[in-house]
């Protein structure tokens, strides 16, 4: 019991990290007060430039995948590792080192968590969002449906139960931290590639 605490708290410290803030104050920019606010790596693509964007981004994937590798060589039990995929996400959404109220929307964990632990169905929902960012230049709509055909994508691919649980958990919470994109997207209101406000 107390192993699995130890490995959900190092997984949330972990998915805490706020790597694009990070990036904002190396860069001068604190990026909770610029564009949308949002902690997450769309936000920094467009207020800190491609390369910094992408490199904060990749470093929000880069954590998760540490705090599950290291949940793994702590335990070997499935539902241990899930629980700890969704506690790093929820660090990412809900950073601990900036009061619980900023950070991510739960995307960047997503892919993270699953490229180390499922890569195959990770691979096809990430070419379909990818797609639907090419032909609609909304990143939010991308990343909602990367994140709705995740869960299924693990049950066909008969990953274990825990991680499909994990995925559609995680989904749930990308698709709340989402509301406002997705009101946005409703009334054709979203913010496009291209766009800073």
């Amino acid at each position: 019991m107390i192993k699995t605490v130890s490995v959900l708290f190092l997984a949330y410290l972990l998915g805490s990290i706020p790597c694009t803030y990070l990036m904002g104050l190396w860069l001068g920019i604190d990026l909770s007060r610029r564009g949308s606010g949002n902690l997450g790596g769309t936000n920094a693509v467009r207020i800190l430039g491609a390369l910094p964007g992408l490199a904060a981004g990749l470093g929000d994937i880069c954590k998760t995948i540490l705090a599950v590798y290291l949940a793994r060589r702590i335990s070997s039990q499935e539902p241990v590792i899930a629980s700890a995929a969704i506690a790093a996400t929820l660090g990412h959404n809900y950073s601990l080192y900036l009061g619980f109220a900023k950070g991510g929307k739960g995307v960047s964990p997503a892919i993270g968590v699953f490229l180390l632990l499922a890569p195959l169905p990770v691979l096809p929902g990430l070419g379909l969002g990818l797609i639907i960012v090419l032909l609609t230049r909304y990143v939010s709509l991308g990343a909602l449906v990367f994140m709705a055909v995740l869960p299924p994508l693990l049950f066909f691919f008969g990953e274990p139960r825990p991680y499909v649980l994990a995925a559609l958990a995680m989904a749930c919470l990308a698709y709340w931290r989402h509301r406002s994109n997705i009101k946005r997207l409703i009334e054709g209101t979203e913010r496009r590639i291209g766009r800073v406000v």
